[in-house]
C-alpha cells in the first residue's frame, strides 16, 4: 500500500535506519562511561561506525538526486566496512584479550578500518 505516493516498505527502511542512527547516537554518550579504557574506545568506534552507516544509507534512501545517491552508497560500503575492525577490537578488549593491541594484528590490517591506539 502506497501512501503520499510512497510505498510502505521505503518508509519502514527509512524509519529502520532513522531509528538506528538515532539508537546508535544515544547509546554513544552512555559508552563514554564504561570503565575499561580499551573496552570504551572499541564500543564508541563500532556505535560511530554503526551509526555512521545507518546515516549514510538513510542519506541514500533519501537522496534528492541519483548522483547524491550514488555517493552516500559508495560512502555507506566503506563506513559499513569499517565496523568490522570496530567490532573486532571491542570483542578482543570486552573478553580480556589482547589482539587489539598486538602489532602484528595491527599492522596487517588496512589502516581504514583499524582504530586508532593513541
Amino acid at each position: 500500500m502506497a501512501r503520499f505516493g510512497v510505498s510502505s516498505a521505503f518508509l519502514a527502511y527509512t524509519l529502520t535506519y532513522a531509528i538506528a542512527t538515532l539508537g546508535c547516537g544515544i547509546a554513544l554518550f552512555r559508552a563514554r562511561r564504561v570503565t575499561d579504557r580499551d573496552t570504551r574506545r572499541g564500543l564508541v568506534g563500532l556505535l560511530a561506525a554503526s551509526g555512521g552507516w545507518a546515516a549514510l544509507e538513510l542519506a541514500f534512501l533519501v537522496a534528492p538526486t541519483p548522483a547524491t545517491a550514488y555517493v552516500t552508497y559508495t560512502l555507506s560500503l566503506v563506513v559499513g566496512l569499517t565496523t568490522v575492525g570496530a567490532w573486532l577490537y571491542f570483542c578482543s578488549a570486552y573478553t580480556g584479550r589482547s589482539f587489539h593491541r598486538n602489532q602484528f594484528y595491527r599492522r596487517s590490517r588496512s589502516p581504514s578500518i583499524s582504530v586508532s591506539s593513541r
